[in-house]
């Protein structure tokens, strides 16, 4: 899916555009209209683009203008310029600037489509699977590599220094980042390896994924270090180059900017790792700037963030909310005794259930051999998996489970049991219903996610209902609620907006008071025309045709 915005300041020609772009059934586009190029910049500011496609001469500001913001905010998008006039100094100008390509209104629908189509190819083909992967092994140091990785873990992990000690440290281990300006932070996580079966590939995916990365916010004016933490989690630190003095007001604006940024490149790095790799990648974002005293806290958010997915649990897009700062918790690390437990606890929280299950009985076969073991490693043991469990039971708040046949005061009293093989069948019974009643949370959670999708539709249906502000509703990333809603409903959102607005539209129809232009305005329809479009596409009928016949049967 690729996100097309249209630009003109004749609507008639917006709106036709938009129809028709939005009617091409081989193209996968979520289409936006604005009817200038400062409505324009409000979209550019609050999402990533892949294709403009752009008048040039537009009041206020034209399209050449947009074209030189649109390479500082999104630098990948692809902008295609629409023009009535076959002016050779302004399509030169164009593409000197770095225009994808030029169409004349006079060149005809299907000329726009091929153009598009086209553009949609080279944003897939831009660097292909193979020289990127060739890129990441050139850049394989695994020395200085391990050593930065330490150092970032030690951070996280509440370690601080003095700006002195701090900045001497980035240079030794060729950090790129500046001691005296605080970071933006992105926590990701494959969730899938797809392709990547083995330990090797699913090692190299961990550098491509940084090299990806790189590739999106090189020549951008960001420099970041990435670091992988894990088998599956990685960090992102990012700063401006950039860095000017600024009032509070102005300093806000900027990590917004770096926010809104950040979501752009995630997501791409979430579409090329699937398209070429079939793996899933989730990202938690930080909602501003991060100073290095408060690395640690920031990051136990951001996991605990990722930790709490909708739907699936998969292709997680999250960005923290600030306001719940206070309630993020200190240190969200816990020391088990046994390796597997860590493993168990990011499974289980993670959705990935049958690793969980699988890893879980290998424990509990270990745990069989454990009847001559001392009695106080019995205790280190069975007090790590009570740890491993109260956490996900407080953290997924599965209060359910106390009227299910589970005596959790054994899970906190080892007296309790009467031997050793009581112990792990107890705990199978409970991982038993903790994934069962963790799933069940999760679907409740999406579920409420929809209901309130479809107040918000509801409610607003002569106001702006694109997916962006929809989304912003609910306090998700567009493309994640898009994906989400699949998940849960079964259908696209689209669809639902789509039969909602035909449903309202025959209600009031029915009115026969009511004129055609205002029905169109009271569901938010720029026009009478593009109205009668959309519901003869979905009725067969004009708006007049379907009155006069609910008039005869009358």
């Amino acid at each position: 899916m690729y996100r097309l915005l249209i630009v003109d300041d004749e609507p008639v020609i917006v709106d036709s555009l938009s129809y028709l772009l939005s009617d091409s059934s081989d193209l996968e586009l979520e289409v936006y209209s604005a009817y200038s190029a400062v409505e324009a910049m409000e979209c550019l500011n609050r999402m990533k683009f892949d294709i403009v496609l752009t008048d040039i001469r537009m009041p206020k500001m034209s399209g050449l203008e947009l074209q030189n913001a649109i390479k500082q905010l999104w630098p990948n998008c692809k902008v295609i310029f629409l023009t009535g006039y076959n002016d050779f100094s302004y399509i030169q100008t164009a593409m000197q600037n770095g225009g994808y390509h030029y169409i004349l209104k006079t060149d005809g629908d299907e000329e726009i489509i091929r153009t598009i189509r086209r553009a949609a190819i080279d944003i897939m083909k831009k660097s292909d699977a193979e020289n990127m992967m060739l890129k990441t092994k050139q850049k394989l140091n695994a020395a200085i590599q391990s050593l930065q990785k330490d150092f970032i873990v030690e951070m996280i992990n509440g370690i601080t220094q003095d700006v002195v000690t701090l900045e001497r440290q980035f240079q030794q281990l060729d950090i790129p980042l500046s001691a005296d300006y605080p970071v933006y932070m992105v926590l990701g996580q494959v969730d899938e390896w797809g392709k990547c079966e083995s330990y090797s590939d699913q090692s190299l995916l961990m550098f491509a994924i940084q090299t990806i990365t790189e590739e999106f916010i090189t020549t951008t004016g960001y420099t970041f270090q990435s670091v992988a933490l894990d088998r599956s989690k990685f960090l992102l630190l990012v700063q401006p180059l950039q860095r000017l003095k600024q009032s509070e007001k102005e300093a806000d604006v900027v990590w917004i900017r770096n926010r809104v940024f950040m979501e752009g490149v995630t997501e791409s790095v979430q579409s090329v790792c699937k398209s070429w790799y079939g793996s899933t990648i989730s990202f938690a974002l930080s909602n501003g700037a991060v100073s290095w005293d408060t690395l640690g806290r920031r990051y136990n958010g951001l996991k605990l963030l990722l930790l709490s997915g909708l739907g699936e649990g998969k292709e997680l897009l999250l960005t923290e909310n600030r306001s719940n700062d206070a309630e993020v918790v200190q240190n969200q690390s816990l020391h088990m005794v046994i390796g597997k437990i860590d493993a168990l606890k990011i499974f289980v929280l993670n959705g990935r259930d049958e690793d969980f299950m699988g890893t879980f009985q290998e424990l509990l076969d270990e745990l069989k051999l454990y009847r001559q073991i001392s009695s106080k490693l019995k205790l280190e043991v069975y007090y790590s998996l009570t740890g491993l469990f109260l956490h996900v039971i407080n953290h997924w708040d599965l209060n359910g489970m106390d009227h299910m046949d589970i005596d959790l005061m054994k899970l906190i009293q080892i007296q309790e049991h009467d031997s050793w093989d009581d112990v792990t069948i107890y705990f199978q019974n409970l991982a038993d219903i903790i994934i069962k009643s963790k799933q069940t949370v999760q679907h409740e959670r999406g579920y409420e996610v929809i209901q309130r999708v479809h107040h918000y539709i509801e409610a607003n249906m002569s106001g702006d209902l694109s997916l962006t502000r929809i989304a912003e509703n609910v306090y998700l990333n567009p493309q994640y609620l898009s994906r989400l809603y699949k998940q849960v409903t079964g259908s696209m959102l689209s669809d639902y907006l789509m039969k909602v607005r035909l449903n309202k539209a025959k209600e009031m129809l029915s009115d026969r008071q009511m004129k055609v232009h205002e029905v169109a305005s009271a569901l938010g329809f720029d026009s009478a025309a593009y109205f009668t479009r959309f519901f003869k596409k979905n009725t067969s009928l004009t708006p007049i045709e379907f009155r006069d016949g609910k008039r005869r049967s009358s």
